[in-house]
């Protein structure tokens, strides 16, 4: 049978040159099938992830690679009936478009940005006839069930996931980011799954750059703790609050956290009321300054509650491995990431109130130069071995090739 070159058709609300790791993660994969030959359309929004005041263009060709964009965010992120109204009104223009521009040759993968995405791809699939992927970063609603469980919304979420659930099962491959999700949705009677973890660009950083960036940012001679990218309700925040607090009077260590989110801005307000001053909030940065901005920590901080094992995957973990660095993982020692971190000896993990332990290990690394060496050698080789970007590209042409059929 003569195999046709199909157009592959994502959806996703952030694109490139957008700085949210979805963004990034969708823009590094497709630049690189539009390359190998293949007819890529990426439909997004007009906006950017964390400034309304960036507005895209409508249509673009960038590497090969046609961009379409609908609808923008006129509301911040901290407004949320703001940001419903924004999410409708993209929801709309995304279907509309959808419908328009979609055939029966097409391959259409939506990921999961924003939430419920799916419902509309398995509507433009119902209708359209095309083949339909789902690109699954997390599990929606769970997520928001586990901290939006109040009423009224907790009368919605049964009808959601049986939306969900129903378009799930009219895909024709659902990929999903790790393995315990894998588990989550066999439990809801899914079979048709694939694992293709995310992944992390080479690091590389200029030494003299970085040296330029602790000094631009006052943090030279000091041993730094980093976190970097959204720190929101999905991350462990209290056990780090506390150990903020408790390393305080030891001027030799320092937090740095770059990003934003709810618990970056309640942290931020909490640093002001009590006037810690081992702490520094620095904004997202660009993709040009990324290598350095990672680079520039002794040990990097992942936080995550431990109720959201299997819903999501901290895609932070694959950039820090691969810039060499230590990681301070702070969930469920029984987590899938906390195992991966153990048995590749590149870290170290904490139980959520383990605080005292926490200070401890930081205190010992801050002091054994060696240890942080041999473990970000350790996360460097872990991330050569499962997570570059070579190896899931390769995963996701077999997939596609297959869907092709």
């Amino acid at each position: 049978m003569l195999k046709i070159n199909k157009r592959i058709i994502f959806v996703n609300r952030f694109f490139y040159p957008d700085i949210s790791a979805t963004a990034q993660i969708l823009g590094e994969l497709v630049f690189d099938l539009a390359e190998k030959g293949r007819s890529i359309t990426v439909l997004t929004s007009r906006s950017a992830y964390d400034d309304t005041e960036i507005v895209f263009p409508k249509s673009q060709q960038i590497k090969g690679v046609e961009i379409i964009r609908v609808g923008r965010n006129h509301f911040s992120r901290t407004n949320y009936l703001g940001r419903l109204i924004d999410l409708i009104c993209f929801y709309l223009l995304l279907t509309f478009r959808l419908f328009k521009i979609v055939d029966a040759t097409d391959i259409l993968v939506c990921k999961t940005d924003p939430p419920l995405l799916l419902v509309i791809g398995g509507l433009i699939k119902k209708f359209k006839k095309c083949q339909l992927v789902s690109w699954n970063q997390d599990l929606f609603p769970e997520v928001a069930e586990i901290y939006f469980s109040r009423y009224p919304l907790k009368l919605l979420y049964p009808a959601l996931k049986m939306l969900r659930n129903s378009s799930l099962k009219s895909c024709d491959q659902c990929v999903v980011i790790s393995d315990a999700m894998q588990s989550k949705f066999r439990m809801l009677g899914i079979d048709r799954i694939q694992v293709i973890t995310n992944w992390g660009k080479p690091i590389c950083a200029d030494s003299a750059k970085v040296l330029a960036l602790k000094k631009r940012w006052g943090v030279e001679g000091r041993f730094i703790i980093e976190y970097s990218g959204n720190f929101g309700f999905v991350h462990e925040y209290e056990t780090i609050k506390n150990a903020v607090e408790l390393l305080q009077n030891n001027s030799t260590i320092v937090f740095l956290f770059i990003g934003s989110g709810r618990h970056y801005e309640s942290l931020k307000k909490h640093v002001v009321r009590n006037k810690l001053t081992n702490v520094i909030f620095k904004p997202y940065q660009s993709a040009s300054n990324l290598s350095e901005s990672l680079s520039l920590a002794d040990l990097h901080l992942i936080t995550f509650r431990p109720q959201m094992e299997g819903l999501v995957f901290p895609s932070k973990f694959y950039s820090i491995c691969a810039a060499a660095r230590p990681i301070l993982f702070i969930g469920d020692r029984e987590a899938e990431l906390a195992r991966i971190i153990s048995t590749g000896d590149c870290g170290q993990c904490f139980d959520v109130g383990q605080t005292q332990q926490i200070v401890d290990y930081v205190i010992q690394s801050s002091a054994s130069a060696e240890l942080l060496a041999r473990q970000g050698q350790n996360a460097r080789e872990l991330y050569q071995q499962k997570y570059t970007l070579k190896i899931a590209q390769t995963k996701w042409s077999r997939l596609l090739e297959l869907t092709d059929c």
